[in-house]
């Protein structure tokens, strides 16, 4: 893939979510934080362990080979673009980078998690607009119009207070088009395509992945007395993420910015 079109596509997505918006994706990073550096083949034999849950040495060949292909032609190419990962394929070598969201509980926690849905929501907070399009319906807490959503939509892309009715309009029927129906199609909001009446359905993967973020991690802070308060709110400045909501932490996309 070129650097520009590289580059336009992360302008539009958060890549901590495309790394982790698959849950054999969320297995192999927990399996890399035990082991930063490991074969293909050892990776693939220990994923094939975690999903069939049977000893090493009864594995199925065929089943150690689907893996090592599910690796070598998805799972790795994504965690390598994603900056996760550092892959040497012709040395048969996998390391984890220095990428700072894999020191953060909040992100273990993260990739631990198993509440019902959790695949679809993280795939759908991948992409800015679907993101921005959720908290907009989530904050809100009640119906919203098309129209009405355009609108707060267009205000904070836009940051104007009065946006123009064409961007208004145009901005709609791209959300009846895209966003809504593959929210809808998720089941993280309500939308009728009739009414145009949209509402947040209190998905239970977004709420704990929102529970997740919000948490603070108070480590570092702890780690020394005198400057509690001052390192508190250094941190919470490094890892809010005001400008994109549901977004990951700031400091997690530092790599790609």
């Amino acid at each position: 893939m070129g650097k520009r079109n590289q580059t336009q596509r992360r302008k539009s997505e958060d890549p901590v979510y495309r790394a982790i918006g698959n849950d054999q994706r969320r297995v192999i990073l927990s399996l890399l934080s035990q082991t930063p550096q490991i074969s293909e083949q050892a990776l693939a034999r220990r994923l094939t362990t975690t999903e069939q849950t049977a000893p090493d040495e009864s594995l199925p060949p065929d089943e150690v080979r689907n893996s090592r292909i599910d690796l070598y032609h998805h799972h790795l190419p994504i965690l390598e673009d994603t900056d996760f990962i550092r892959w040497k394929s012709d040395e048969d070598l996998i390391t984890t980078t220095d990428h700072i969201a894999l020191e953060d509980p909040r992100f273990q926690r993260l990739l631990q998690t198993e509440v019902k849905g959790i695949d679809d929501v993280l795939a759908e907070l991948t992409e800015t607009r679907q993101r921005l399009v959720l908290a907009i319906l989530r904050d809100e807490n009640s119906s919203m119009s098309q129209t009405a959503l355009a609108r707060e939509v267009v205000k904070w892309e836009s940051d104007e207070a009065d946006p123009a009715q064409a961007a208004v309009d145009e901005t709609a029927i791209a959300l009846h088009h895209n966003q809504l129906p593959t929210l809808s199609d998720a089941s993280i909001i309500d939308y009728d395509t009739e009414t145009g009446q949209a509402t947040y359905a209190n998905h239970p993967a977004v709420e704990e992945i929102v529970r997740i973020l919000q948490k603070p991690d108070s480590r570092l802070v702890k780690r020394l007395n005198g400057f509690l308060e001052g390192l508190q709110t250094s941190y919470e400045q490094a890892t809010e993420s005001t400008s994109d909501p549901l977004g990951t932490p700031s400091i997690w996309r530092a790599p790609y910015e």
